[in-house]
């Protein structure tokens, strides 16, 4: 055996072994009887000197390893896979290994001595190839180069047979090699789909399988057909498979898998929140070894144009708020991204706005409440200011004025102020009503004032950003029998 499988990617050179088979009618002694320490020797591409006094009876086999065979467990290890009895003599190790591409063996006997030299004389020779005409089943799949007939000539490829190792015992006579007759051609798959590859011979049963991917056994993959259901990069490259019985094997040609990928999304879009009127920008970084192309959705359908790798909305509005995401193609196939929420804020939005106020006075304590009310899409505070000032404490949506004075006469408003923006009301400037007088009582029309008739007035609210906008107001006076607003 000159390539036993690989362990990995290690050369295994402890599984090679080489059988001597004494084919003669009686024993043959592997030393010079006149001379005894003029021992048989392999040379070639390995060494190995026999030593004093072995031989080998009739029919008896000898098998030269390449390991100590006085390391008592590898011994009994490779005894025991090989199926080798405890009768049969082994020897080793010799030097160097034997080549997996081909090599030259070589069995030499001594001589009679020629002025003092020893000469060798070459009892027999073989030198084998891992291709053609020799078989190529021995080449790693765990076949063994196998001598059909002992008597024939050993450098005669057709007599040599790749079959299951049977180290110190016959070749297998007889029975039907087996044939590829169909075998896969060449595939291309796109990463993650099922790849199914089917071989079919013929020849004596049983007939048994070993794929085999990048001149390396696959574990397990003993059938006629292999199967792999989710193919990886680690699955490119050429195929072959073995299909051998105890009459011999037969390679198929190698095959080609090429596993295609679509394209790798390297960077997905992130997720934005921002101002209305400013820039929004989507960006993904992908990978392929094909052109690409893109194409941006907006909560699940494709926006018109927008296929490039990034995608900007040059100014936010209220509508843009959404789920964004791109799928990412080339020939091969089409990868959709993540989608990336754009949470566009909204500034503070009064639903409730505080009402103007006329409160009369009289020996009774009179008191008044503003309110107001603003939503946003992030917490609220409130101040509560007169004529434009700060109301020390009054931060609440509601406004109590206690035991009214005609000093609480003004002009009323609340700032609603989220984390982002502040909303403001717009003036609204309520005078005292001139119709009515204490106790309700009607007044003549020329009456601007009246000494306990308190006027307040609450601003009506108009939503804007107060860091942008200036404010603007709008006065209002009520006269008898008429209102005019300037």
């Amino acid at each position: 055996m000159y390539h036993p499988p690989d362990i990995g990617t290690n050369d295994n050179t402890d599984d090679e072994y080489i059988e001597l088979l004494n084919t003669s009618a009686g024993p043959l002694p592997l030393f010079d009887a006149a001379q005894p320490p003029n021992t048989w020797r392999v040379a070639g591409g390995v060494g190995f000197i026999f030593p004093t006094n072995v031989t080998l009876a009739s029919g008896e086999y000898l098998l030269l390893v390449n390991f100590h065979p006085t390391n008592t467990a590898m011994l009994a290890a490779f005894r025991a896979q090989r199926g080798v009895g405890e009768g049969v003599q082994v020897f080793g190790p010799y030097a160097g290994k034997l080549n997996n591409g081909g090599d030259d063996i070589q069995l030499l006997k001594p001589a009679d001595p020629l002025n003092g030299i020893v000469p060798f004389v070459l009892a027999d020779q073989v030198k084998f190839k891992d291709s053609d005409p020799w078989p190529h089943g021995a080449d790693g799949f765990g076949l063994s180069l196998q001598r059909k007939n002992p008597a024939v000539f050993g450098n005669e490829p057709t007599n040599w047979v790749a079959a299951p190792p049977t180290a110190a015992a016959p070749t297998s006579a007889g029975g039907t090699a087996p044939l590829v007759t169909a075998q896969p051609a060449n595939q291309s798959l796109v990463a993650g789909s099922s790849l199914i590859l089917n071989v079919s011979a013929t020849g004596d049963a049983p007939l048994h399988y070993q794929w085999r991917a990048n001149g390396e056994n696959i574990a397990g993959a003993v059938n006629a057909t292999l199967q792999i259901d989710s193919a990886k990069a680690a699955d490119f490259g050429d195929y072959s498979v073995l299909v051998y019985n105890n009459a011999g094997s037969a390679v198929s040609s190698n095959f080609t898998v090429n596993v295609l990928f679509p394209p790798a999304i390297l960077s997905q879009p992130s997720a934005l929140t921002l101002f209305p009127l400013t820039p929004a920008s989507f960006t993904v970084a992908a990978f392929s070894s094909n052109p690409l192309t893109y194409q941006w959705r907006f909560n699940g359908h494709d926006i018109s144009g927008a296929t490039n790798a990034t995608f900007t909305i040059p100014s936010l509005q209220p509508a843009d708020d959404g789920q964004y995401s791109v799928t990412v193609a080339d020939p091969v196939g089409v990868v959709p991204s993540g989608a990336a929420r754009l949470n566009v804020v909204l500034h503070p939005v009064f639903t409730l706005q505080p009402a103007n106020r006329t409160v009369i006075i009289n020996t009774n304590t009179a008191n008044t409440m503003f309110t107001n009310f603003a939503t946003s899409s992030t917490p609220i505070t409130y101040q509560w200011r007169l004529y434009g000032a700060n109301i020390l404490g009054a931060t609440n949506k509601s406004f109590v004025i206690t035991n009214v004075q005609p000093a609480n006469a003004g002009d009323y408003s609340a700032v609603a102020t989220d984390s982002l923006f502040g909303a403001r009301h717009h003036s609204a400037t309520a005078e005292p009503d001139p119709c009515f007088g204490r106790h309700g009582q009607l007044h003549r029309c020329g009456l601007r004032h009246a000494a306990h008739d308190v006027p307040l007035a609450a601003q009506r609210s108009e939503h804007h950003h107060e860091h942008r906008q200036q404010q603007h107001q709008f006065v209002c006076r009520r006269e008898c029998n008429e209102q005019r607003c300037v």
